[in-house]
């Protein structure tokens, strides 16, 4: 999902993006370590996402397609008991 989003406004924007690398890892960890969880004890699902943009981007356009991708409709649905780094 994080390439589609971020791909689909390149060619409206002109946004000269050529290639996008996800890479997606999952883990547990206790809720009373996680950032921003409202859960007290036990465990929550952690995931840390790393994207790596390619192209002839400037450091705004960077920034903008960094910002869309956190808008992904999946993470959103998870986003609410998981926590996103």
């Amino acid at each position: 999902m994080y390439d589609d989003d971020v791909a689909a406004i390149c060619p409206a924007k002109k946004v000269a993006l050529e290639r996008i690398e996800v890479d997606i890892q999952h883990d547990r960890i206790h809720a009373d370590d996680a950032v921003n969880v409202e859960q007290i004890g036990g465990m929550v699902e952690q995931f840390k996402i790393d994207l790596v943009l390619h192209g002839d981007l400037d450091s705004a356009q960077l920034e903008r397609l960094s910002e869309i991708s956190t808008r992904c409709p999946v993470r959103n649905i998870f986003a609410g008991n998981h926590v996103f780094s």
